[in-house]
């Protein structure tokens, strides 16, 4: 079994500037959105079998 090369922990940042927090915000709604649109995009392009 191979070891991977980056950590899996979570990194806590204790008293956060609001411009980082603003930051990942910004990256959390960018990633949900382009999750919801390749999720429309599967549904278009793999539909579900109606049995």
């Amino acid at each position: 079994m191979r070891t991977s090369s980056y950590t899996q922990e979570t990194m806590v940042i204790e008293n956060p500037s609001k411009s980082l927090v603003m930051l990942m915000n910004k990256l959390r709604d960018r990633k949900m959105a382009q999750l919801k649109e390749l999720k429309e995009k599967k549904d278009f392009y793999f539909p579900k079998n109606k049995q």
